[in-house]
């Protein structure tokens, strides 16, 4: 009876888990996805008319790449709760 008790325990504790782990997959999915179409698409504009380190140099220095930065930066600050969780999940 005591065996079959723990034995029912462990398979909820077991589910609760597995339940609380889908749920977490689910919430930080979408905006891990977000934030790589957002790297791909920045890393593909950043791309334009570069020809030469100096067109680079000159493209990066500029203000409109410092407001669109900026702006996808601030459109990302919820990833900070995700650095936290793998951080705090893997003990670093």
């Amino acid at each position: 009876m005591i065996g079959s008790f723990r034995e029912r325990a462990l398979k909820n504790s077991e589910r609760q888990l597995e339940n609380t782990a889908e749920l977490l997959a689910v919430h930080f999915e979408q905006p891990l996805r977000d934030f790589e179409a957002d790297r791909i698409t920045v890393g593909r504009q950043m791309q334009v008319g570069v020809d030469s380190p100096e067109a680079f140099r000159q493209q990066m220095s500029g203000e409109g790449t410092h407001v669109v930065l900026k702006s996808k930066i601030r459109a990302c600050t919820d990833l900070a709760g995700v650095k936290g969780l793998v951080f705090m999940i893997s003990g670093l």
